[in-house]
């Protein structure tokens, strides 16, 4: 009761919140930003994934996906307590052109992202906003995402992304052979993810909506309301 306003980083948030008995106008969506990112010149060498190796993140889905999926290169950056788990089963899939690199950080991961022609977010839990979608569509990266949580506001489909069923691996091997098999939309589908992300992320105008915020709280503090 003493709290005047609660922000969510999307619209899915704060409906849970909304659902859970809080007010819908106490609960305001204000994204998370993201600094200046420059686009990559992609080479589109391989498919990638950045994210913690767990099994929420839905990386037994993304395995069995590339074992169905027209074979081409990809990447798998970040670490976990399932790494090795999740290698000995890609091994067992006959995934020879799957790479686990570890975790990557600064110049590395930039050479990483400029290598890639997509990105997927397979979470089979809720994500509140999802770096792991926003920092690739930044750099003109296309995202094949989870149809779960917060993702559909970061990946509209067909427009900046594509989407398909959490945990349906025959969906996401589909998704991931027409982004392979097709230059043009993957440069249709980034151009309009990085459109987005730079729109939606941008610092200058997250810092000038949060003090807009602190300024309506305060003077309907003053006022006697919340």
């Amino acid at each position: 009761q003493h709290i005047g306003r609660f922000i969510a980083p999307s619209h899915f948030v704060k409906q849970k919140f909304v659902e859970f008995g809080f007010m819908p106008e106490r609960v305001t969506v204000l994204p998370h930003f993201l600094p200046s990112i420059p686009p990559v010149a992609s080479n589109a060498n391989y498919g990638l994934y950045a994210g913690t190796l767990l099994p929420f993140k839905g990386v037994e889905t993304l395995l069995r996906a590339l074992a169905k999926a027209p074979p081409h290169p990809f990447h798998i950056l970040g670490d976990g307590p399932l790494r090795a788990d999740y290698e000995r089963q890609a091994r067992e899939l006959g995934l020879s052109q799957v790479t686990f690199r570890g975790f990557l950080a600064d110049a590395e991961l930039e050479a990483a992202y400029a290598e890639a022609a997509y990105a997927v977010v397979s979470s089979e839990w809720y994500e509140t906003f999802s770096y792991a979608a926003q920092e690739p569509q930044a750099r003109g990266i296309p995202v094949i995402a989870a149809q779960l949580g917060a993702l559909p506001e970061r990946v509209s489909h067909g427009e900046t992304g594509l989407l398909f069923p959490p945990g349906d691996f025959k969906a996401l091997a589909a998704r991931m052979g027409q982004l392979w098999n097709d230059a043009d939309l993957r440069r249709q589908l980034g151009t309009n993810a990085r459109r987005h992300a730079i729109k939606t992320g941008d610092a200058n105008q997250y810092a000038h909506d949060l003090r807009d915020l602190y300024a309506k709280v305060i003077s309907s503090s003053s006022s006697g309301g919340v």
